[in-house]
């Protein structure tokens, strides 16, 4: 596997590494395995999405303990990778479990906004996951291409802060003033989704490649994002709420662990399955309601998603190989600026 850099240019996740996990991180004991809190912060968030859910239904009103659960999430999510370092057992494995859960838990916090607010439009569900998952998308197609993870001003992390906070206040507030708020949330939503697909052009447009392999990759990016767009309006107007949102939650992650184990491995995903997805989608257009064939289009994604795991666990050293990753903090900064251009040098030279 090809070094990896990290760019970090978000603005919130320095300021909660410095006054809230790092200080708590002491008090980690160090024979905690790294992966076990990888594995513990993912369940938090799990259950904190349960509680969305029982809430939303009226079956008992557990949505204060949803910022407590994605707290617990966001602070493992930061510590899984210092207790790898402190115990000296970073490894590739590791890495990739974090962002294999991630991308899962992005769409967990879609479908609370959605329970909060009591939003059920097929057109905004489509919209929010569509959108939300293209900028993971471009973050990881860069991955695979320039071995760069550039994460923005506002990436993921500010992204997931703004939609537990935009949850806790649609459960937190009365019918009245839920009502009030209703239109601002919405704002804020359909903001997020410009600057979510804003984020997805951006790495897209760094991309430097031969012409050929570009337009071969960038040909294959677009069927993927046709199939995903075309399918997923036909899955949210066939399926009740919210047995469409769980169902498009499902089958947009399955596109963006594609591109992940792609930037991962440097490996692109078989013709045959962009073939079989793009197949999938056309025949929508031959009976769109069809409850049989969204059944197959979401088990199929799914059993791909299981499929995904079982070769990145299996192939992924485990800890005794170290991590190979080298993060550039700044890139306005002359040193990480001058990293960037020598990785980027040495990585032209490479594919020559």
């Amino acid at each position: 596997m090809t070094k990896t850099s990290i760019v970090y240019k978000a603005a919130l996740w320095p300021l909660f590494e410095k006054y809230v996990t790092d200080p708590l991180f002491r008090f980690v004991p160090k024979d905690i395995p790294a992966n076990f809190l990888t594995v513990f912060g993912n369940c938090c968030a799990i259950f904190g999405t349960i509680c969305a859910w029982l809430s939303w239904k009226g079956i008992v009103q557990l949505w204060p303990l949803i910022p407590l659960m994605y707290f617990f999430y966001l602070v493992c999510d930061c510590w899984d990778g210092n207790q790898a370092r402190r115990t000296n057992t970073p490894s590739i494995r590791g890495n990739f479990l974090d962002h294999f859960f991630d991308i899962l838990i992005m769409g967990q916090i879609f479908l609370m906004d959605l329970f909060a607010w009591d939003i059920s439009s097929p057109l905004f569900v489509a919209l929010l996951f569509c959108s939300g998952y293209l900028c993971m998308v471009g973050t990881y197609y860069e991955l695979y291409y320039n071995r760069i993870m550039y994460f923005e001003s506002i990436s993921a992390f500010e992204m997931m802060l703004a939609g537990i906070i935009l949850a806790c206040i649609g459960f937190a507030t009365d019918s009245h003033i839920h009502a009030m708020l209703m239109p601002a949330a919405k704002i804020v939503i359909y903001a997020s989704m410009l600057f979510a697909i804003t984020s997805f052009m951006r790495p897209i447009l760094r991309v430097r490649k031969a012409k050929k392999q570009r337009y071969l990759g960038l040909a294959r990016l677009g069927l993927y994002i046709i199939a995903l767009v075309l399918t997923s309006f036909f899955i949210v107007t066939a399926l009740p709420f919210p047995l469409a949102a769980l169902s498009l939650l499902l089958y947009a992650a399955s596109y963006v662990e594609r591109f992940f184990l792609q930037g991962l491995f440097e490996k692109e995903a078989p013709w045959p399955d962009l073939l079989f997805t793009v197949l999938i989608a056309t025949l929508y257009f031959i009976d769109r309601n069809s409850v049989q064939l969204i059944a197959f289009t979401v088990f199929y994604q799914c059993a791909f998603i299981l499929l995904l795991f079982v070769i990145g666990v299996s192939k992924c050293p485990g800890p005794q190989v170290a991590d190979i990753q080298e993060e550039i903090e700044d890139p306005n900064n002359i040193a990480d600026s001058l990293k960037l251009k020598l990785h980027a040098i040495r990585l032209f030279n490479h594919r020559r």
